[in-house]
């Protein structure tokens, strides 16, 4: 953001950059990134995806720039959980925003109700008649017309007899006027308050809520246009990648299936650690160990000052 561009030309401080959460789009590869003295990585992924765009280099992660925090800062929904076995759970669908560019990594599936037709498949499959919908803070920022396409989407849902309920705490104005205005009978869910709610099954576009499911430990499979992935994801995504043109009912019982193995080696794609230790910490303690770690300045091998680090 300008706010952060206008912060880093403060050369008396070192600048971390921490992002707030792991995601395959563009936006997670920025050459802004070169600005920070700093820059925290969730894992192995992430350390690629800079690698092959030439942002850093080889020589940037060796020498200790590029930091692997694993889930630190990546985001939780204390309102959600996986389901326990006997739990019938509900679906938890959310749904990006339409993101700048274009392509298979910028894509929601808001846009003609195409996530939305897919719940009612899923739910039967899954044997559900619950879907929470939490849709992307920024959705309509740029295409206005897909917060219409989201209320049509819902509308539809609760036409085909689903207990729909609606996760809105952090959405845009624009959207939760709109919803107050066409779906003022649609449940909302307090956030805020409500106890952890059990979930048998995420469904999500190419975002960082692929990475918030995996943190939780609760079972996803993500909405793509075609099965564009990095090749390192291929063995992953191959098993948990669903296209709105097909439902594909064989696929998403073997994914609920053997959901736990999937999920494991997708985090140890997703999430490493720079030192082993750093696994077991707690939040604070892994914040503590990123202050010292940059103080000691591995990197850069600058003389320690009393300056105060911005972790950004």
């Amino acid at each position: 953001s300008q706010s952060n561009m206008n912060a880093v030309t403060n050369r008396n401080a070192t600048h971390v950059l921490t992002l707030h959460g792991e995601s395959n789009k563009l936006a997670s590869n920025r050459p802004a990134a070169r600005l920070y003295d700093y820059i925290c990585v969730a894992g192995p992924l992430a350390l690629n995806r800079y690698l092959d765009n030439s942002i850093f280099t080889p020589a940037d992660v060796d020498k200790g720039r590029l930091v692997m925090m694993g889930d630190s800062f990546v985001q939780t929904l204390p309102w959600a959980r996986p389901k326990a076995v006997g739990e019938a759970g509900a679906l938890l669908y959310c749904p990006t925003w339409e993101g700048y560019g274009s392509g298979p990594v910028n894509y929601s599936s808001v846009p003609q109700k195409r996530g939305f037709l897919m719940l009612s498949q899923v739910a039967k499959i899954c044997g559900v008649d619950r879907i929470i919908i939490k849709p992307h803070p920024y959705l309509g920022l740029l295409q206005p017309r897909l917060l219409f396409d989201f209320v049509a989407g819902v509308r539809s849902l609760v036409g085909n007899g689903l207990d729909v309920q609606m996760a809105l705490g952090d959405s845009s104005l624009p959207l939760r006027l709109l919803c107050r205005t066409h779906l003022g009978k649609v449940t909302r869910i307090n956030e805020a308050d409500s106890p952890p709610i059990p979930i048998c099954l995420g469904l999500c576009d190419i975002s960082g809520m692929e990475a918030v499911f995996l943190k939780q430990r609760i079972p996803s499979m993500t909405v793509s246009p075609v099965a564009a992935f990095p090749t390192s994801l291929k063995g992953v995504y191959g098993k948990k990648i669903l296209t709105p043109q097909t439902v594909d009912t064989t696929m998403i019982l073997d994914y609920l299936a053997s959901s736990h193995d999937i999920d494991q080696a997708h985090r140890k794609l997703v999430f490493g650690w720079q030192v082993p230790s750093l696994a077991e910490m707690t939040h604070d303690a892994r914040r503590t160990w990123l202050i010292d770690y940059v103080r000691s300045d591995p990197y850069w091998g600058r003389t320690p000052t009393t300056s105060k680090e911005i972790i950004q």
